[in-house]
C-alpha cells in the first residue's frame, strides 16, 4: 500500500510573550514563525500561540494537553526552565533563551550562547596587550560554564589567569565581597597601615638629616590621600554576569580601589542594554 504524507495532521505550539512589557519581542517573533509557516510549512500543520505573560504554568499545561510534536520558545529562561520541568524528555523545544542552565531534557535553543563569544573577547584581550586576568562570574551553571570556556580560551592564547571569583547573582551582599576579595582590599588596606606605622615611627625615633624628614613627610603625606598600597596583580577584568551584577560589581572595585587605569573591563552580550559604561 502507499502512505499520502499531505493528509498528516501535526501540531506545534509556540510560546512567546504576546501582552506585557515584552509583548513587542513576542510579537514579532509571532510575525516570522507565521510568515514561515506559510512559506515552508507542510500541509496539515496546525500552530498554536501561547502567551508567557498570563498564568505560565496554566499556559505550559494549555500548550502541552494539545499534545504538540514540537514546541517553539519560550523567550526568557525562567520560561524556559518551567517549561522543561514540566514536559517529557521526548518532547522537543526549541526556545530562544542564552540561559545554558534552563538547556536540557530535549530543551535546546536558537539563540547564540554567551560561551559563543568568550572565546572572542579573551581573543580581543590578547591583542589589546593584556598582560593577566581576573573573571567575575555568577556561580550558575552557566557562570561556570563561561568561566570554563575562558580559561580555556585563555591557555590557548597564551594568557595568563590570575583568578576566578564567583559570586551569587542577584545578591549585594555576594557581590560586595566578590569584589572584595578580587581587589585584594583588606591586604592593601593592611600594607598601607603597616608603611604609615612604619613612615612614622622611623620621624619618631630615628635621628634624620633635614632632607631625610622631608623625603619622609612628604611619603607620608601622600599615603593619607589614599586608603590602599600596591598594584593589583592584573590589568583585566572579564565579567561573565548579567548587566546589573556586572555594574555593581564595577562601582564596588572601583570603591576598593581598582582604578580606571590599572585594569580594563571587558564583559559579553550579557552586557547590552545596561548603562554599565556610564559606571566605569
Amino acid at each position: 500500500g502507499t502512505h499520502d504524507a499531505s493528509t498528516d495532521t501535526h501540531k506545534m505550539a509556540v510560546l512567546l510573550p504576546l501582552s506585557g512589557d515584552n509583548a513587542q519581542i513576542g510579537k514579532t517573533i509571532r510575525t516570522s514563525v507565521q510568515m514561515a509557516v506559510l512559506k515552508n510549512a507542510p500541509h496539515g500543520l496546525t500552530v498554536s500561540f501561547y502567551d508567557t505573560n498570563e498564568n505560565l504554568s496554566q499556559t505550559i499545561t494549555d500548550a502541552l494537553s494539545a499534545k504538540p510534536e514540537i514546541i517553539v520558545g519560550p523567550v526568557f529562561s525562567n520560561d524556559a526552565k518551567a517549561l522543561r520541568d514540566s514536559k517529557s524528555e521526548n518532547l522537543p523545544v526549541l526556545s530562544f533563551t542564552s540561559d545554558a542552565d534552563a538547556l536540557g531534557d530535549g530543551l535546546m535553543t536558537m539563540n547564540l550562547m554567551p560561551t559563543n563569544g568568550v572565546e572572542t573577547i579573551v581573543r580581543e584581550m590578547k591583542s589589546d596587550d593584556v598582560k593577566q586576568f581576573i573573571i567575575l562570574a555568577p556561580n550558575t551553571k552557566s557562570g561556570s560554564l563561561m568561566a570554563g570556556t575562558a580559561k580555556n580560551a585563555a591557555n590557548i592564547y597564551e594568557l595568563p589567569l590570575v583568578g576566578i571569583f564567583y559570586y551569587e547573582p542577584g545578591n549585594p551582599d555576594s557581590i560586595k565581597n566578590a569584589a572584595n576579595a578580587a581587589s585584594m582590599y583588606n591586604a592593601r588596606t593592611a600594607a598601607h597601615t603597616r608603611a604609615r606605622q612604619v613612615i612614622s615611627d622611623v620621624l619618631t625615633n630615628e635621628q634624620l638629616t633635614i632632607v631625610e624628614t622631608s623625603n619622609l613627610n612628604t611619603q607620608l603625606e601622600k599615603l593619607q590621600k589614599v586608603d590602599t598600597i600596591g598594584r593589583i596583580p592584573y590589568d583585566a577584568v572579564l565579567f561573565l554576569g548579567g548587566g546589573d551584577d556586572t555594574k555593581s560589581l564595577a562601582s564596588y572595585l572601583r570603591y576598593f580601589d581598582v582604578p580606571a587605569p590599572d585594569a580594563r573591563f571587558y564583559g559579553t552580550t550579557m552586557w547590552d542594554g545596561s548603562d554599565i559604561a556610564s559606571d566605569l
